[in-house]
């Protein structure tokens, strides 16, 4: 009796198709794992893009809380002048975050960038 579905009934092996698998290898064969596992170019544009928007909420996040700082410290600064020693150290942290947030972004868009061109490219790294 063919596969009657009970667990214990062994199942037939998928037969291997050459040139089905490892399409970027040489006679049709596979590499490697790795070549089993890749991402199609759409599969990996479309992971390019999801990096770049988290990159650009990290982004604008950052950007977002530098500038609220900003403003509250220039909106406390009208109520009750600080001396100028305390105005120039909250305005080192508004920098500071703002340094930080360039800094996050360019890891993130070289990672993404380099993983992009990693998949695209394949073993060929």
């Amino acid at each position: 009796m063919p596969n009657s579905g009970h667990p214990r009934t062994p199942r037939a092996r998928p037969t291997y198709i050459p040139g089905r698998l490892g399409s970027s290898s040489h006679l049709g064969q596979l590499n490697s794992v790795q070549d089993y596992f890749r991402p199609t170019f759409a599969q990996s544009v479309l992971k390019l893009v999801g990096h770049l928007i988290g990159g650009s909420i990290l982004f604008l996040a950052l950007a977002a809380l530098a500038w609220l700082v900003g403003y509250l410290v220039a909106k406390m600064h009208l109520i009750h002048p600080f001396s100028p020693a305390i105005y120039t150290a909250l305005h080192g942290v508004e920098l500071g975050i703002f340094c930080i947030d360039i800094g996050l972004t360019a890891i993130v868009l070289f990672v993404g960038a380099k993983r992009f061109i990693r998949e695209i490219a394949g073993s060929r790294i």
